[in-house]
């Protein structure tokens, strides 16, 4: 849901910070105004393109910033796990336009790409406008409506899984259906590539040691050279530590009893003899460690760099990162040599494995066309009586299935909507024969008959009135007020039989400062409610009756509920 809308620099708005609650906001004013703007904000939190136009004269930037509930709805929390994105329960969505053309998306304080934003934006934002209605032609939206309609959202799932399924075991066997000297082709070169492998008698851990190892060998002179100076410090120089900490021990000795500090360094020293020992004992064997033959040294430095070159060749041949992995390539490809080399049952399993997800898959296509068809005739009817009482009369709508040639992720059907305009006319397809406004009246019946939230939480209905008035006008907003018992709907609107049904009523002025035009956006209350809605009724009614007949407006709406 969405709480808060901010902008800056955006067109004629400099500034401005908007809240939205529950249930029904209608935003109103007058022509010009900017109410379309704020539509147009939106559609930036959608990912539509966006143009430096937009951006407030004089500046260099403007913001589009929003704040959604249900940031953290599984939907919404797939898409930011995906992109790397922090998830929070209160969705914050900043878009920048700079003239550089260096826009930003920031998504809860992290960069974010536009198609992170498109897929987050239309999990939670519908938009129907004057333009929104196209959508309604693209034949996967019109198969998505009728999902939503049925409501066997598992279904649709369980088709996805079964055509995944399905693809992944149509490629395997077409990986394994290559012609026969193609396969004999392979099956000699994995031969080769497994028999290298295998001849190099890879050891896990093997490289690392190899390497310590050369470090050492390396360095063994220095190393005898450091031990030997240690032993001749220690033990075997005259004068050495242990001849000198054992004369010091002896002339303490007598003198223990006397003093204290001397019976303590006493002590000291009798411990640290042996820890002179356990230290020589070490350099020794590290004296006598590599040995006295220096060409032993290099034969096994030599023995190390080979072998190391060839993990290296082997890495880079296999485009592997280290011999681990070479080991981990050596079973993938014993496996594929396995399964070319007993191509007959291999391919019998594949093929087997094929007509078994088939089966599976068809056999969920059948369940979820069943379930269209019965939907279909049910919406088809109910979306037409929303239609009569929208001002479309004697208009049909028919929703239709018809079998595609091969399956597909989201079935075998195709939908097609087909709209009648006229009593005696046969139906035909939505894009081919109905106005703009005919399409706007059609999304928002099945709107109306779509009570389940589904994709997103929030409507933003752009003008969806046009062209209609009286009775029909006041149908119209009675069905929106509707609409906003499942939505949270926001909708724009130039009629005050739609505006006295909100639950809550922006009102965007446009006025001018310092030679600068500024639109401002703020709610009105009760008194200036019934002031806005006089404004829309006084082309035809005078003040006073302007005023009483908005009063009764909102009387009605009030007690309708």
């Amino acid at each position: 849901m969405l709480r808060e809308l901010s902008l800056t620099n955006l067109a004629v708005i400099e500034r401005a910070t908007i809240e939205f609650d529950e249930g029904l906001t209608v935003l109103t004013g007058e022509t010009g105004a900017g109410k379309s703007l704020l539509a147009g904000a939106m559609n930036l939190l959608l990912g539509t393109r966006a143009s430096a136009d937009l951006i407030r004269t004089g500046t260099e930037e403007a913001a589009v910033e929003a704040a959604f509930e249900g940031g953290d709805t599984p939907q919404v929390r797939k898409i930011l796990e995906d992109a790397g994105i922090p998830v929070e329960s209160t969705l914050i969505v900043r878009r920048t336009l700079s003239r550089s053309g260096k826009n930003r998306i920031h998504i809860n304080g992290s960069l974010a790409p536009l198609g992170v934003l498109s897929a987050v934006g239309e999990k939670l934002l519908g938009i129907l406008g004057q333009h929104e209605h196209h959508d309604l032609l693209e034949e996967g939206v019109q198969r998505d409506l009728l999902d939503q309609y049925a409501g066997h959202h598992s279904l649709v799932t369980e088709m996805e899984k079964a055509f995944g399924a399905l693809r992944e075991a149509k490629e395997a066997l077409e990986a394994l259906s290559s012609d026969e000297a193609e396969r004999a082709k392979r099956i000699d070169y994995l031969k080769f590539l497994c028999e290298e492998l295998s001849a190099a008698a890879l050891v896990p851990g093997e490289e690392e040691k190899l390497l310590s190892e050369r470090s050492r060998l390396a360095s063994a002179e220095k190393i005898a050279q450091a031990a030997q100076q240690g032993m001749d410090v220690l033990y075997e120089s005259e004068g050495a530590v242990s001849e000198r900490l054992g004369k010091l021990s002896a002339q303490l000795a007598p003198l223990e009893a006397l003093d204290g500090d001397l019976s303590s360094a006493a002590k000291l020293l009798r411990e640290a003899a042996p820890l002179i020992q356990e230290a020589a004992a070490s350099l020794r064997h590290a004296t006598g460690k590599f040995g006295d033959d220096a060409g032993s040294i290099e034969a096994r430095l030599n023995e190390i760099e080979g072998r190391l070159d060839l993990l290296t060749k082997l890495k880079r041949k296999h485009g592997e990162e280290s011999a681990e992995k070479l080991t981990e390539k050596l079973e993938s490809l014993s496996k594929e040599l396995e399964a070319l080399q007993h191509y007959d049952s291999e391919l019998a399993s594949r093929r087997e494995a094929v007509q078994k997800a088939e089966r599976a898959a068809t056999k969920t296509a059948q369940a979820l066309t069943k379930s269209r068809e019965k939907a279909a005739g049910k919406l088809s009817k109910d979306a037409g009586e929303e239609l009569v009482d929208l001002g479309l009369p004697k208009t049909a709508l028919q929703v239709k299935l018809s079998p595609l040639d091969t399956l597909q992720s989201h079935g075998a059907d195709r939908i097609e909507y087909l709209f009648s305009p006229n009593p005696g006319e046969a139906p035909r397809p939505l894009s081919k024969i109905a106005s703009g406004g005919e399409l706007s009246r059609v999304l928002l019946a099945l709107r109306l008959v779509l009570t389940e939230p589904g994709r997103v939480r929030t409507l933003v209905l752009d003008e969806v009135d046009a062209g209609i008035g009286g009775i029909t006008a006041e149908s119209v907003g009675k069905k929106i007020r509707r609409l906003s018992k499942s939505f949270q709907v926001l909708c724009i609107s130039h009629l005050p039989q739609i505006a006295c049904q909100a639950d809550r009523h922006l009102y965007v002025a446009k006025q001018e400062k310092a030679g600068r035009t500024l639109a401002t956006v703020r709610a009105l209350s009760s008194d200036e409610r019934i002031e806005e809605l006089s404004r829309m009724l006084g082309g035809s009614l005078a003040a006073g009756k302007a005023r009483a007949t908005a009063q009764e407006l909102i009387a009605q709406a009030s007690r309708a509920g």
